[in-house]
């Protein structure tokens, strides 16, 4: 096996490679090397008595704000206080982006409890899910497990520099169309919405191309995101809207996979990958058992769709999406109407640390379960 700990720079660079490990053994290092650590694996902890797996953005990290954007921590928001209290009580947590670890694991895995993730019960998964990151438990610092990393890239290319550039013009195309309309109904954004200040932008849709940027050092938005991992991502849109705005050619069907994410992006990535495959590897390492376990996502018709795959299968869903029209008809009765993104997940998070510490480790989680905890938060019945 092959593992490193990560020292990724800023997200929005296109990354060398990083430096593998094989048995303790370096390889040649340039400025960009990862470290080598003493453990020779990832330490996942022993099937603990629940796992929970929450996708980020949207979900449970707080919600962005300004312009450019500031990006808060989960500590900074609603549910950071169930995430430590399902910690504290034996919970294993599992946070599953399409974004770099760059930027989550300061904004998901650093502020969680240093003895929950030295542990083994925080893993971080990223680019939607092609990487998998779990603490060190001397430092409990992220150290990535390659073995899973391999795995996915025999299964899943990377796209070629011709799609890449044929995405970029797609997600611009897909921009400025939408900056016209905008400028024609400024309600296509609310009053109250963190993506307001797009309303300044509606000039841009008579610019040239590169007027919308690609990796802008400053995060200005409306912007085209090349990130690690192969991603090509719209933002700027929001993602009620990406899909009327984002059009995937017929031509590079067989090659991307397009689905809105989070508040304001349109995530590409190579068909095949998606959040279902971590999932799938941590059932197979007994990280994730079925019946206990719990998934928690905004965008279950989006890029959260490989996170319901076993919503009958023992890793029930609940949706905290905004709209009910962004939720399929077999999730609906775990749909939470009450509250929405990180208020919904906090709500829901709470009810369960509630539930687990009354039934313990041997009581089976399944739909009806998880129907019962959204039924609660709907109908203000907690506590």
């Amino acid at each position: 096996l092959v593992f490193s700990q990560n020292t990724d720079l800023d997200e929005n660079r296109l990354l060398t490679p990083p430096v593998s490990f094989i048995m303790g053994v370096s390889q040649p290092a340039d400025r960009h090397s990862h470290l080598v650590l003493e453990e020779s694996e990832p330490q996942f902890a022993p099937t603990s008595h629940f796992a929970v797996l929450t996708d980020l953005d949207g979900t449970a990290l707080p919600r962005p704000y300004g312009s450019p954007a500031i990006h808060p921590p989960v500590q900074d928001g609603p549910v950071f206080a169930p995430l430590v209290r399902l910690l504290e009580g034996g919970a294993t947590i599992i946070g599953v982006t399409g974004s770099a670890i760059s930027s989550h694991q300061s904004r998901f895995f650093d502020p969680l409890p240093l003895e929950a993730r030295r542990s083994g019960r925080v893993l971080l998964a990223v680019e939607t899910g092609r990487r998998l990151f779990v603490g060190s438990s001397k430092t409990g610092e992220p150290i990535e497990d390659l073995h899973f990393a391999a795995e996915l890239a025999e299964k899943v290319p990377l796209f070629t520099a011709t799609i890449v550039d044929q995405l970029v013009a797609c997600g611009r195309a897909g921009i400025r169309k939408f900056l016209v309309d905008l400028r024609k109904n400024p309600a296509l954004i609310a009053d109250d919405s963190p993506l307001v200040f797009m309303r300044d932008r509606i000039t841009m849709a008579d610019a040239l191309d590169d007027a919308i940027p690609i990796n802008p050092a400053d995060g200005f938005c409306p912007r085209i995101e090349i990130r690690p991992g192969g991603a090509v991502v719209f933002v700027g849109v929001p993602s009620t809207l990406g899909a009327s705005y984002f059009h995937i050619s017929d031509e590079l069907q067989g090659a991307v996979d397009g689905r809105p994410t989070g508040r304001m992006c349109f995530d590409c990535v190579p068909r095949g990958l998606d959040k279902s495959l971590v999932v799938a590897y941590l059932l197979q390492r007994e990280v994730m058992k079925r019946n206990r376990g719990m998934a928690l996502g905004d965008q279950p018709s989006g890029n959260d769709e490989g996170l319901t795959r076993w919503h009958e299968g023992g890793i029930p869903f609940v949706a905290v999406a905004e709209r009910a029209a962004m939720v399929p008809d077999n999730l609906r009765t775990t749909h939470v109407t009450a509250l929405s993104n990180e208020h919904a997940s906090a709500a829901v998070l709470d009810s369960l640390a509630t539930w687990l510490e009354k039934h313990g480790s041997e009581h089976a989680f399944g739909v009806e379960e998880a129907e019962t905890l959204v039924a609660e938060v709907n109908e203000g019945r907690r506590g």
